[in-house]
Order: structure tokens, then sequence, then C-alpha cells
């Protein structure tokens, strides 16, 4: 998307010493990938828990799942909270994840993912 690509090429970064955003916290602008370039892919993960019911019929059922989300930090934060910038990552069982570390399985390949675009081994995040 022109736009995004628009946001990533010029930072918004403050010019100040105040934090008004997660690309100014200490955390981001001490990762390697950031300090090398300012235009590196900075990307936030969320998750949330859902309930679907099914009040129809004689078996009414609750099924809790949990749903991982993504968007790019690079954009400005008023946009970050659109639909179309909001991106479904995966979805499970809340009970399945409780089972262990499933999470980091179903994200690994994700993961993976980021690393390899970092240029950074997985160890050493």
């Amino acid at each position: 998307m022109p736009e995004v690509r628009r946001h990533i090429q010029h930072s918004h970064q403050s010019v100040d010493e105040y934090t008004y955003d997660i690309c100014d916290s200490n955390f981001v602008q001490s990762q390697q990938p950031f300090l090398n370039n300012a235009q590196a892919l900075q990307v936030i993960v969320n998750c949330d828990d859902m309930e679907i019911v099914n009040p129809l019929g004689s078996h009414v059922n609750k099924h809790k799942v949990f749903m991982f989300y993504y968007m790019p930090a690079n954009i400005p934060p008023e946009y970050r909270s659109k639909t179309d910038v909001i991106q479904l990552l995966a979805v499970a069982r809340t009970r399945d994840l409780r089972d262990g570390n499933t999470d980091s399985k179903l994200l690994a390949d994700f993961c993976n993912t980021i690393h390899r675009m970092s240029g950074q081994h997985a160890s050493a995040w």
C-alpha cells in the first residue's frame, strides 16, 4: 500500500526527548535492526480472547477462542486502530493454548519470518 510505504520511508519519531509513540521508546530505539535502519519494519502483535455462542438448538455451547493480530508500528498511532491496518495472524481454541507452549508453536512461522527479515537469529530476541 503506497500510504504505508510512505510512513515507513518517512519516520514519525519525535524530534524532542518526549515519548509519544512506541517508536520513540528506549526499547525500540535500542534494538539492533532499528539502530542500523530508521526505515526498518516495526511490528506490534496483539491478542484477544473471544467467546462464540450458538444460542439456537438444543446444544448451547460456548466456544472460547484466542485471536492474534499484528499491525505495522511504523505508521502513526491514529491510523493503527483502523480495521484495514489490523491483520489477523492466528486463531486457536483457548483451552489448547493452556496446554503448554502452543502459542509459540502457533506463531513460530511468523516469528521466524520476522527474524529472517531483521537479519538476526531468533535466539537474539
